[in-house]
């Protein structure tokens, strides 16, 4: 029998989140070799350690609509270099701390730029019982 790890505590940035785990909707999970936080609802940071990379740090799921007042409001945060759809701050950044404070107390007050709702995992149908017609036959 295999136990699972929590993920939780396999990151060392997920001691930020520790004030969140007492509110019934928190939730973690790995996402894309991270950690996915959610509150309320929604997914409202993914947490990321891989030394040397771009995925080493904080990423912040947002609408590109809010882009431009975050950065504003919170020095640390730039587009992510690949994930271009989501804000980041470093790891290495000296500002990270201080950035990722006031990032947490914003996803605290339901501050409407940070977070999206997750997306649904769509099901392929299959098509059973059906003639289909080869690309070779179609006209």
């Amino acid at each position: 029998m295999t136990i699972k790890k929590d993920p939780f505590l396999e990151f060392s940035q997920s001691q930020l989140f520790e004030g969140f785990l007492d509110q019934p909707t928190f939730q973690y999970k790995r996402m894309f070799g991270g950690l996915a936080c959610y509150y309320n609802g929604l997914l409202v940071a993914v947490l990321m350690e891989e030394p040397g990379s771009h995925w080493n740090g904080f990423l912040v799921p947002t609408d590109h609509p809010y882009h431009e007042s975050l950065k504003k409001d919170i020095s640390g945060l730039i587009n992510h270099p690949v994930l271009r759809k989501w804000l980041y701050a470093p790891l290495n950044d000296e500002s990270y701390e201080a950035s990722i404070d006031l990032v947490l107390r914003l996803i605290r007050k339901g501050d409407p730029r940070i977070g999206i709702v997750p997306g649904l995992k769509k099901k392929k149908r299959k098509e059973y019982g059906k003639n289909k017609k080869s690309k070779k036959n179609r006209r």
